[in-house]
């Protein structure tokens, strides 16, 4: 026997033979004496032996989760996180310290059988709980943030990561549950890999299950593929990818399923990677140091998630270290401010310039839709470094599934996350675009009375900009998004962008046969008017072949040197115009006073 030379009450016994498994052994205490000499009672104690057995990943788990109490719920005024032992086997969970990155509470004593659930809370609000089962009230458990909500991270006494998860109000999956008063209740207990749709919003009338089954539960599958999210300019040899998921860590670290293409076509692989425990993000060291101008990285489909489901191999991010960019490098280019029910609103940029930009620290402003414009609420985009290239789009919304879910046609790499993004007025608003430094990028005031007027129902129909070097503020250089791309066009180009129309002399018309019928082909008719210097006053007006005006697209207005306006097939009561020929009429009026007439002829098609 030897005493322990940390803890003077315990001593370490070693055996002559190894203890056998499930053998009941008698162990007999005699002839020992406190420090003070006095004398110990014999004793004896019967046990067995069970060896030690290593705690793995899932062993305990985080099941049920309530961070946003309300007094109104069934529940008590108490946040709580919810363990289950699904081991098989009792769990010594002392001295396991359980933490949100800010702040770690660690356990006590305490043994979790196989099978059952506990009650982790703060400690004041423990006796509240009891009710409910089992309940460790935890000094300094970390306090559970509303809304944007938290990372739990559960690790052993060695500090391997038993169980972690990430949740916040999308978590819930049920936007009629997100204000509070329910809890999370993980779906799959024996799905361990983090996935926010394996949680949900608990049924219970009461508003969750705590210490039982849960309410929620069901056989969970993720069949969705991971990709590279960003790539982040670490130095000129260094480089950090982050996947849109935790990845298997076992996949990451072979340097030749990545390859980095500069702009002079060259490729290269990386000298090694290193990837963070849980799948983040992989570390690339390159041989040679890097140019800070575009590079492109893409990954090889045999990286795989923790379910299995493999990356994506064609795809690629951008590389390189952001440019500073002006008004006008990047500009809103569409938007859905009364979204299908379920999802959110998305706002669209595309990056105009011919610059590598990096959203870190932009804001986008929700504003007041009349003069003097005031700003009602304003949310950073991203603090971390995310690139766009030129001519890419990003797409900012809260719900990137749900949206997914709904249109048909979407980049899903184009898509960043914004928790409480602005809720855009669904008749009448504004936007303001800001890069880090506060400076005013693009500023739209829009209006749902800028939709295609013979559209029956506007809800979950997106605006798009029709030319990206027109102003933002013009009714004439947005429309709604057509029918054949599902009433939105989220990351792609836009389904009603404007091409360059053909044709010389002042006025100028692209298609010479149009149909308006919003299906997505040849919707609208281009008219381009070119003068050689402004401050013209410029009309346009639309004849039938009597002569008879039916349309005017185009009061007269102050014009520049390069116009571009839309006719819609609208006559001036609203109504589709029969098929058949029409003539496009302009007229304008210089600063001497020379007046300039030109038509053309074009054919209104009925293709339905």
């Amino acid at each position: 026997a030897q005493r322990d030379a940390l803890d003077q009450q315990e001593v370490v016994l070693n055996f002559s033979a190894a203890l056998q498994t499930g053998i009941e052994y008698t162990l007999h205490v005699s002839g020992l004496t406190e420090v003070e000499g006095n004398p110990m009672q014999d004793t004896a104690v019967r046990f067995h032996y069970i060896p030690p057995v290593p705690i793995v990943q899932g062993d305990a788990i985080f099941n049920e989760i309530y961070f946003e109490p309300t007094t109104s719920a069934g529940l008590p005024y108490a946040e709580f996180v919810e363990l289950y032992n699904r081991s098989g086997r009792d769990l010594a969970l002392t001295e396991w310290p359980l933490s949100d990155g800010s702040s770690t509470a660690t356990f006590p004593e305490y043994t979790l059988p196989p099978g059952t659930f506990l009650l982790l809370t703060d400690e004041d609000d423990a006796e509240e709980l009891i009710p409910y089962g089992s309940v460790l009230g935890l000094d300094g458990f970390p306090g559970l943030n509303n809304d944007v909500g938290d990372r739990l991270i559960l690790r052993d006494r060695e500090g391997k990561v038993v169980d972690a998860v990430t949740f916040s109000n999308d978590t819930y999956n049920d936007g009629t549950r997100d204000d509070g008063g329910w809890t999370l209740e993980r779906i799959d207990a024996d799905f361990l890999c983090e996935n926010e749709d394996n949680w949900k919003a608990s049924y219970d009338l009461s508003g969750g299950a705590p210490g039982e089954a849960n309410v929620v539960r069901y056989v969970f599958q993720d069949t969705r593929r991971p990709f590279l999210e960003r790539a982040e300019w670490i130095d000129r040899m260094q480089t950090r990818l982050w996947f849109s998921e935790p990845m298997d860590t076992s996949t990451l670290h072979f340097p030749d399923r990545y390859t980095l293409t500069t702009a002079d076509g060259a490729n290269h692989i990386p000298l090694q990677v290193a990837s963070d425990p849980e799948g983040n993000s992989g570390l690339l060291v390159w041989a040679l140091p890097l140019d800070s101008g575009i590079s492109w990285i893409k990954a090889s489909s045999l990286l795989t998630d923790c379910p299995g489901n493999t990356a994506f191999p064609d795809q690629r991010v951008p590389l390189g270290i952001g440019q500073s960019p002006r008004a006008g490098d990047v500009v809103i280019n569409e938007l859905l401010f009364d979204p299908p029910d379920g999802a959110s609103d998305f706002v669209e940029l595309f990056n105009r310039s011919g610059k590598l930009l990096d959203l870190k620290d932009w804001t986008i402003a929700e504003v007041s839709a009349t003069p003097p414009f005031v700003v009602q609420s304003v949310k950073k985009l991203t603090a971390e470094h995310r690139l766009l290239a030129p001519e890419a789009y990003v797409v900012i919304t809260e719900t990137p599934l749900e949206l997914q879910r709904h249109y048909p046609y979407y980049d899903r790499f184009s898509f960043l996350d914004v928790a409480d993004l602005p809720d855009f007025n669904s008749t009448d608003g504004g936007l303001l675009l800001a890069n880090a430094g506060g400076d005013s990028l693009d500023f739209l005031v829009y209006s749902d009375s800028w939709h295609y007027p013979l559209l029956k129902e506007t809800k979950g129909v997106s605006l798009e900009r029709l030319s990206a070097s027109s102003p933002a503020r013009s009714a004439d250089n947005w429309h709604s998004a057509a029918a054949s791309v599902g009433y939105a066009s989220p990351g792609l180009k836009n389904s009603q962008a404007l091409g360059d129309p053909t044709g010389a002399g002042a006025l100028s018309i692209e298609p010479q046969v149009f149909s308006p019928d919003n299906d997505g082909i040849d919707d609208l008719l281009q008219i381009r008017l070119i003068y050689p210097e402004p401050g013209r006053r410029v009309t346009i007006a639309v004849f039938d072949p009597n002569g008879h005006e039916v349309a005017r697209p185009l009061p007269y207005a102050l014009a520049g040197t390069d116009n571009r306006y839309t006719w819609s097939g609208v006559d001036s009561n609203g109504r589709l115009v029969p098929e058949g020929v029409y003539i496009i009429w302009s007229e304008s009026l210089d600063l001497q006073g020379k007046v300039q007439r030109s038509k053309k002829a074009v054919v209104v098609l009925r293709r339905g």
